[in-house]
């Protein structure tokens, strides 16, 4: 429907009513790469539920609400918490809303929604104020409020380093010097380009590359993006050993473990995929 609304795409002219059995070979390998591109996206906006060390800025540190310590619980405990992510990825399985969050592509930073949860919608009603948090594989980092305007306001990254001083180093280019225009750029500016460009910042004097990798020209994350690539390549790789030795199709199943894609052939490990984090 997003393709024949933008009169682009394998599935432009495709009748609103087309069965699956009638697309071309073309187009059911477009549509295999479109669904996996966008369950890889969702995989990642809901957060891996893992156990986190969990830091809070001093933003943060005086402030009363239970939304805000039922989220440092779960992360802590490794539970999940989809129900306070962006609500557009629950209420409908659009590409168009999993692929527009620039903040989370660049810097790993999400958002959750801090109204109390209704058992009738499934998910955390809004509020006006949203809670900012970077979350990776072993930390999380309590950012600050604000709003969903803010997703490119510097003090989401100064608060970020200021608890999490770490990071810092992790995320700094060594003996790279960018241009001098990136400390001018403005914050609505910033919000631009990071919907369709890797835009680095400075902090402390020191380049900071974003650690999310930022978007391609198609507006997908480019962590997703790459992860298809190998996902595919390691696809064909097992496929092209197997036919030489059994002259056949050897059966490889795509399981997702709640971390990772894995490839499995009977009872091994075929490939591990980039974590969804």
């Amino acid at each position: 429907m997003f393709q024949r609304k933008r009169n682009s795409g394998p599935f432009k002219d495709l009748p609103r009513k087309h069965q699956l059995k009638d697309l071309s070979l073309n187009q059911r390998w477009s549509l295999h790469l479109d669904l996996m591109r966008d369950w890889m996206h969702f995989r990642t906006r809901c957060i891996v539920p893992l156990r986190r060390e969990v830091k809070v800025s001093a933003a943060l540190a005086n402030l009363s609400n239970s939304a805000v310590d039922e989220v440092i619980d779960k992360l802590r405990q490794g539970q999940s918490l989809k129900h306070r992510v962006s609500r557009s990825v629950l209420k409908s399985f659009k590409a168009k809303e999993l692929r527009e969050d620039p903040l989370l592509w660049q810097w790993s930073i999400h958002h959750f929604h801090l109204g109390d949860f209704s058992s009738d919608l499934g998910y955390a009603q809004g509020t006006d104020r949203i809670l900012f948090a970077y979350v990776d594989q072993s930390v999380a980092v309590l950012i600050g409020l604000g709003t969903h305007y803010d997703f490119s306001k510097r003090w989401l990254i100064e608060h970020l380093f200021e608890a999490a001083p770490e990071l810092l180093e992790k995320f700094t280019m060594k003996g790279i010097k960018g241009p001098d225009y990136i400390d001018q750029i403005s914050d609505e500016h910033r919000g631009k380009l990071w919907k369709r460009f890797i835009v680095p910042m400075t902090h402390c004097g020191r380049e900071i590359y974003p650690p999310g990798g930022g978007v391609t020209s198609s507006g997908h994350a480019s962590r997703i993006v790459n992860n298809q690539a190998q996902i595919l390549r390691a696809i064909s790789r097992f496929d092209t050993a197997n036919l030489l030795v059994l002259n056949g199709f050897a059966p490889v199943r795509i399981v997702f473990d709640g971390v990772r894609v894995l490839l499995r052939h009977e009872n091994s490990v075929v490939w591990k995929g980039s974590p969804f984090v």
